[in-house]
């Protein structure tokens, strides 16, 4: 087994607690999770540290990308994959166009990101996507909602801190819906009360007194913050 780059040495022994010379290949391909930190490191350099992971960790279901350049090897790599969770955290991608995510793909995290445009995007978003987090785009592209419609097993969606076309939404097994820092006409808000399965509703506190607010059934929560996930030292 041989291990190149440095950083990503650095990864698996912390990782598995000891050096990388009692590292073995089964240990790596017992791995199902890794957070890759790219931070300082060259597109090249970033490249390399990605390929090497994925070609050594086979069997990973979950990966997070952080600061990192994603090019178009790398997409095209981790679109043969098995992966279901995949977080992107302050990243940006050398070719949008080239986004195919792998189908197995349940949960997908975009924090920070940038796209220039989503359309693109949203039309590949694989058809088992469960959960999908998009917080505080670091750009002013549109997402428009309808896109997601084709998504039939989506069941939680964040669009925090983004800029929506609401038009024509009809999420029909979105259970979940937060859009805490997104601004949202009346009209979206009257549209989304009609939203079959809704249970739990995130907003804005500004928008509380809004008649389509009044109008969503007894069965949804409007929540207007996340302190419901925030615990006191005390209740530990």
């Amino acid at each position: 087994m041989e291990i190149t780059n440095e950083k990503l040495k650095l990864t698996f022994q912390i990782i598995f607690n000891k050096n990388m010379d009692k590292i073995t290949p089964e240990d790596l391909q017992s791995l199902e999770s890794i957070s890759i930190n790219s931070q300082g490191l060259s597109p090249e350099e970033t490249e390399l540290n990605v390929l090497e992971t994925m070609k050594h960790c086979p069997n990973l279901k979950e990966i997070s990308f952080i600061y990192t350049f994603i090019t178009k090897k790398i997409l095209e790599v981790l679109s043969t994959t098995n992966i279901k969770k995949i977080t992107f955290d302050n990243s940006a991608f050398e070719d949008e166009k080239a986004i195919h995510l792998p189908e197995s793909v349940t949960y997908l995290k975009m924090n920070k990101c940038f796209l220039d445009n989503y359309d693109n995007f949203l039309k590949q978003l694989p058809s088992m996507l469960e959960i999908l987090y998009i917080n505080y785009p670091s750009d002013e592209s549109t997402i428009h909602i309808s896109l997601l419609n084709q998504l039939k097993k989506l069941q939680k969606v964040v669009l925090d801190g983004c800029i929506v076309d609401f038009n024509n939404i009809d999420l029909q097994e979105c259970d979940y819906l937060s859009l805490l820092g997104t601004s949202i006409s009346e009209k979206a808000i009257e549209d989304i009360s009609h939203l079959q399965k809704l249970k739990k509703f995130y907003i804005s506190k500004k928008y509380n007194e809004l008649k389509g607010i009044k109008g969503f059934p007894p069965t949804v929560e409007i929540k207007n913050d996340l302190s419901e996930y925030v615990y006191d030292d005390e209740e530990l």
